[in-house]
């Protein structure tokens, strides 16, 4: 009976310790319209701050709406590899300070990628992200032609280390002759060391019997910036050096040349980029392109290129539209320098 009575006269202590207790870590954000919200930090990621509020539950807010924010507990940046504090905002930057800073520092929050609670990091937390397309032509009457071509890509994403994966296959065939086939196999890890820069080491396998590549093998190294990452906008550059050998396949006219090679191999300078943009109606303009200069060979120069647009049909399903530009200073063999392509297809982004 004591036991009993001594918890009842505690029992608004507890009660009160509870209805306080998340007030001790609890942080706000203030927005522009003068609206205080109080709650914790789940992330901030692109353009968006993603706020747990306490009356209101799970919002995302976007950046451009908040003129202040305060956070008490420690937090994870990208590029920093210890915890660090955010003091708030001045305008446009952000202040915080890390534990190996002597001083306070300020970046522009429009720039800020990511933020994470610390406990989270040191959880693992990541995020991925991916696209994959379709593209079918078939042809029948007096063309028999089939044309097969599938892109996909993911993104994912844990504290400082990115994982990037591409494949590219391409299958033409005419007039039921056998199929010409291209692959495209490419991984890419990048380490951000800081807010912005990156280091990164790629590797791609593929073949392209158009150009009569049996086989093609890379590796590159260098370093890379995210100028931008948002929801709506992003854009990378990166540049260094790559190693290639090709394999090229033993074709009539290959082998009626004298002065024809069944392989090569050269050290390449690449500088690259990958943009996109999102316009009215969630349409997504995006562009990348890749410039390769041989160090053995001022004569021998590659360049990638493609653009296009994203359209929505509904859900995650977008319609593609892409063009293709591909220039070789020095191809294999007899082809052609140039190649163009124009695709349209339906894609799947998550």
């Amino acid at each position: 009976m004591f036991l009993l009575e001594s918890c009842w006269r505690k029992l608004p202590v507890f009660a009160l310790l509870a209805l306080f207790l998340p007030l001790a870590h609890s942080h706000e954000l203030l927005m522009n319209n003068g609206d205080r919200v109080s709650g914790l930090l789940l992330k901030v990621e692109g353009d968006n701050v993603v706020w747990n509020s306490f009356n209101f539950g799970q919002l995302t807010v976007h950046k451009s709406k908040v003129k202040n924010i305060e956070v008490s507990a420690k937090v994870k940046m990208e590029g920093r590899r210890e915890p660090c504090t955010v003091s708030g905002l001045d305008g446009p930057f952000m202040n915080y300070q890390c534990a190996d800073d002597q001083a306070p520092q300020r970046i522009e929050f429009a720039v800020v990628d990511s933020i994470i609670p610390f406990a989270e990091h040191q959880a693992g937390a990541y995020t991925y992200s991916g696209k994959s397309t379709v593209a079918i032509n078939v042809s029948r009457g007096n063309e028999v032609k089939d044309e097969f071509d599938v892109h996909a890509t993911a993104n994912f994403r844990q504290s400082d280390w990115r994982h990037i994966t591409v494949l590219d296959y391409e299958s033409d065939s005419n007039d039921s002759e056998p199929s010409i086939e291209m692959y495209k196999v490419s991984y890419q890890l990048d380490w951000f060391f800081s807010e912005r820069w990156f280091w990164y080491n790629k590797g791609e396998i593929g073949l392209d019997e158009n150009k009569d590549i049996d086989f093609h093998y890379s590796l590159g190294t260098g370093l890379g910036v995210q100028v931008w990452d948002f929801n709506n906008m992003a854009l990378a550059i990166i540049s260094g050096i790559e190693y290639a050998e090709e394999q090229y396949e033993e074709t009539a006219e290959n082998l009626a040349d004298p002065d024809w090679q069944d392989s090569k191999t050269e050290n390449f300078w690449s500088l690259a980029y990958d943009f996109r943009y999102r316009l009215p109606y969630s349409i997504q303009l995006f562009s990348k392109a890749e410039f390769l200069y041989s160090t053995d060979n001022s004569q021998d120069w590659v360049l990638d290129s493609e653009i296009g647009f994203d359209v929505p049909i509904v859900g995650r399903l977008v319609s593609e539209y892409k063009f293709e530009y591909d220039y070789d200073n020095l191809p294999n063999g007899d082809n052609r320098k140039e190649d163009k392509k124009l695709t349209i297809g339906i894609g799947y982004q998550w």
